[in-house]
Order: C-alpha cells, then structure tokens, then sequence
C-alpha cells in the first residue's frame, strides 16, 4: 500500500494534464498512488502508474473528489487540480508534516507564473466573508507554516481517514466551496 494517494480531478481537461505528470515523475517522493478521476479513460503516457476512476456524468468537483477518496488506498491524501505542478521536493515536505501533524488538514501554497502567491489557505472575516492569505505576495517571502481556517482546493489534503470521519465532501456543491465546508 503506498503511504499518498494523489488525488485528481480531470472532467473534460486532459490537456492540462501533462505538466502535472512530468511535475509528479520528477519528484524526488515516490511512494505514492495517482487516481485520475474522468468521464473517459485518458490513455496517459507516464512512467507512474495511474488508477483511473471513470464516472458516468460531471456531478461537479465535490463528487469526483469522493470518488477519488473511496478509491484511495493510502493513508495521506492529496488532492492537486489538472493545472497544478509541484515541485522537486514537494510531496516529501507534505508528508512529512502531515506525519508530524494528526487531525489537520494542509494547503499547499499554489503560486502563480508571476511568482507570487496564488494561496495559502483561507480565513472567514466576521462578517462571513472568505480572504486568501498572502495573496500576491512574493512567494520566496513566505516560508513558514501557519494555521488557517480552511484550504483551497487546487491543492490541499490530510489523513484519509480524518476526511472520511468527516464525511467526504458534500456534494451539494457542485462547483468551488466544498473544500472550505469540508475544512470549517
């Protein structure tokens, strides 16, 4: 059993694909499993081997993403969109912090072609309102951890079995949010 399952959604994006496969074989983490989750097989070519999760109709990002977690047979789990990349070292600095750290779910930092940051994870104002932390801040200028309410979900995960005590996603959702009700 491999210790991360990587989870992606792909409905209808396969073009994006390609950068995130050559991004994951160049990682220097290895012990993990990739579930692609689509209406249609893919027919990757990679070097990895990949667990295609096939549905019937797009029933929106919260209902692929617990497919993928019901398909996972991982501890970790890692939930990347198609249009994501991550670095060398990456994954190895995911797991080792989420070994470190029970009951949390992490956010990656997604970082734009520009260098700046894209997010960092979220929190909710007093009047009910979501803000993105260090957004548009230089990312070489954010190199510690911090705790935030909620994650964004190009890039975040956990432990497996915390996601699914939770419940999975509600896939009332059908688009954007349901990773932010999944963390608060």
């Amino acid at each position: 059993m491999p210790l991360l399952s990587i989870i992606v959604v792909n409905v209808k994006g396969r073009e994006h694909l390609s950068n995130l496969i050559k991004s994951l074989e160049n990682s220097s983490f290895k012990d993990f499993e990739l579930i692609i989750v689509d209406i249609k097989e893919n027919k990757l070519r990679t070097q990895l081997e990949v667990k295609e999760v096939l549905i019937e109709e797009d029933k929106g990002l919260a209902f692929c993403r617990n497919k993928g977690l019901l398909a996972s047979n991982s501890n970790l789990v890692l939930f990347l969109d198609n249009d994501t990349e991550v670095l060398k070292d990456t994954l190895l600095k995911f797991v080792n912090f989420l070994k470190e750290n029970r009951k949390t779910i992490v956010q990656l930092k997604l970082v734009k072609e520009d260098g700046t940051i894209d997010a960092a994870g979220g929190v909710i104002d007093v009047l009910g309102y979501s803000h993105e932390i260090f957004r548009g801040t230089p990312k070489d200028d954010v190199k510690e951890t911090y705790p935030v309410l909620y994650a964004k979900g190009a890039a975040f995960g956990g432990w497996r079995e915390d996601l699914l005590y939770l419940g999975g996603f509600d896939d009332e959702y059908f688009y954007g949010y349901d990773e932010t009700d999944l963390c608060i």
